[in-house]
C-alpha cells in the first residue's frame, strides 16, 4: 500500500500543476481582455484550452476571431481529413453562415507548414482584435493570441486555403 501511495503522489502533483496552469490561461486572457466574467468568452476559452477534447476531435486547427464581440465569434476549424469549417457562432443559440471547404493533401501540409511557422503569442491584444489560434502538433495541443489587425503571414495563407478572406478577417467591420 505504502508503494501505491508513494507512486500516485508524483501524479497527483502533476495533475494538480496542470490545472493550476490552465486555469491561470484562462485568468489571464479574461483579464487582459477587460471580460473577467464573460460566459461566452470564458466558453470560448475553455473550448480552446481543452487538449483531450480538441486531440479527440481529430482538429488539427481551431480559430477564434471577434469582430461581433465575444458573444457573436467567427470561427473557423481543420480536421485531419482536410475538412475546413467556418462560421459564425452566436454564444448559446446557432452556427449561423457555414462555409465548408475539402483541403487537397497538398493543403493540408501547407497549412501545418504555416502553423508551424507560426511565432510564439507576441501579447494578448483587445478582444475586439483577437485571433486565437490552437493547432494540433503531435500529441501537444498548442494555443496562441494574435492580433488580427496585424496578422502574421502564416495565418494568412492559412485563411486563404480554409476559404477566409484574410482581408476581411483583418477589418474592423464583419
Amino acid at each position: 500500500m505504502e508503494h501505491l501511495r508513494a507512486n500516485f503522489i508524483p501524479l497527483i502533483l502533476v495533475a494538480l500543476c496542470a490545472l493550476f496552469l490552465f486555469s491561470r490561461n484562462l485568468q489571464t486572457v479574461a483579464q487582459q481582455s477587460g471580460r473577467e466574467g464573460n460566459e461566452a468568452l470564458d466558453y470560448i476559452l475553455r473550448a480552446h484550452f481543452d487538449k483531450r477534447a480538441n486531440l479527440a476531435s481529430g482538429r488539427v486547427m481551431y480559430a477564434t476571431w471577434f469582430p461581433g464581440g465575444p458573444r457573436i465569434p467567427n470561427e473557423c476549424e481543420i480536421n485531419a481529413e482536410g475538412q475546413a469549417c467556418c462560421y459564425r457562432s452566436v454564444y448559446n443559440w446557432a452556427a449561423q453562415n457555414s462555409r465548408t471547404a475539402q483541403l487537397t493533401r497538398e493543403e493540408i501540409k501547407e497549412v501545418q507548414k504555416s502553423l508551424h511557422e507560426l511565432p510564439e503569442t507576441p501579447g494578448s491584444p483587445p478582444v475586439a482584435n483577437m485571433l486565437i489560434l490552437s493547432f494540433r502538433d503531435g500529441e501537444n495541443w498548442i494555443t496562441r493570441y494574435y492580433d488580427r489587425l496585424k496578422l502574421p503571414d502564416g495565418i494568412k495563407r492559412i485563411c486563404k486555403i480554409a476559404g477566409v478572406n484574410p482581408e476581411k478577417l483583418a477589418s474592423k467591420n464583419r
